[in-house]
């Protein structure tokens, strides 16, 4: 068998330019699809992993609405620094509801830290009103939704021949600091 030399040089040179266009236009297009296969890879990774932690910060951020909703809560029973004056203010229309009248209204002591962030305040309330009515204003006082305390708590007769009390009592405010 004769192997024509044109032939074998025209397969050769078509091996050879096979290999050559591989090598120059093939290899890097190989290597950059694998480089992209992993970029993929990585990104659909990254993405799970940023669905999870989203899922979880999520969570948090749901707990954290609850337990902002429970110190709202609390807080709201507490006078801030704004609402002094005007809660005192709002006992000479309390007691006219009550069917009383205000004789009296003295803060007893500086404010006094009771926790950190929340102070003490006295104050010593003097109305005066028949025991039906005088009643139905602590009642009101107690059944207010803010913390306060009512203390020594005292009644006594006004004066000769009337049906009215004087009672005096000393009620204690708690306000939180403003935040």
């Amino acid at each position: 068998m004769k192997i024509d030399k044109k032939r074998l040089i025209a397969v050769a040179s078509l091996v050879i330019l096979t290999a050559v266009f591989y090598g120059l236009f093939l290899t890097p297009q190989v290597k950059r699809l694998k480089a992209v296969r992993s970029q993929y890879i990585a990104i659909k990774k990254l993405l799970k992993v940023r669905e999870i932690k989203e899922k979880k910060l999520d969570a948090l951020r749901s707990e954290n609405r609850a337990w902002m909703e429970k110190l709202n809560a609390v807080e709201s029973r507490f006078l801030n620094r704004d609402e002094v004056n005007l809660f005192l203010n709002s006992l000479t229309g309390l007691t006219e509801e009550t069917g009383n009248k205000l004789k009296a209204v003295d803060p007893l002591e500086k404010r006094s830290p009771a926790e950190p962030g929340i102070e003490k305040m006295l104050v010593e309330v003097t109305i005066v009103g028949k025991y039906p009515s005088i009643m139905d204003f602590l009642k009101v006082l107690m059944d207010d939704k803010r913390l306060l305390g009512i203390t020594d708590v005292g009644i006594e007769k006004e004066e000769e021949g009337s049906e009215d009390l004087t009672a005096s009592f000393v009620l204690t405010l708690f306000i939180i600091e403003s935040r």
